[in-house]
């Protein structure tokens, strides 16, 4: 769960575009983590907080050690930033090098309709945006 909705949050930043799905975004690094790992980032509240107050207790171990990229490992810290006016937002996220890898267009629905939905494959599993 993001920390802003624990009340582990900074204290002082207001709503922006940029924070406003933070805790979405947040929810987007901890589901990539538990595909890569198979387990949660942080096992209990505690383990969240001491995170927030300092964020190299990131445990990046877990995930080095099943034996995902650098580029795995730095989506998902970027999304588990503490700060939410520094986390990436939900453009960035998909530009980012590790979906940019993974990312292929599906075919336009029918009827001519201009939208397409974008479709992120990796070993770990599979999951489409709807755009």
């Amino acid at each position: 769960m993001a920390p802003e909705l624990l009340g582990f949050g900074h204290i002082g930043i207001g709503m922006t575009p940029k924070t406003e799905y933070a805790a979405d975004m947040w929810a987007m690094g901890e589901i990539s983590f538990q595909m890569l790992t198979k387990e949660p980032t942080f096992k209990n509240p505690g383990a969240l907080l001491a995170y927030v107050q300092n964020s190299s207790n990131f445990p990046s171990n877990l995930v080095r050690d099943c034996g995902a990229s650098g580029n795995a490992l730095d989506f998902t810290q970027q999304l588990m930033t503490p700060s939410p006016d520094r986390q990436l937002s939900a453009y960035k996220a998909l530009l980012h090098r590790w979906m940019e890898r993974h990312k292929e267009n599906a075919s336009e629905l029918s009827r001519g309709e201009a939208r397409r939905d974008l479709v992120f494959h990796s070993q770990y599993g599979s999951f489409t945006l709807l755009t």
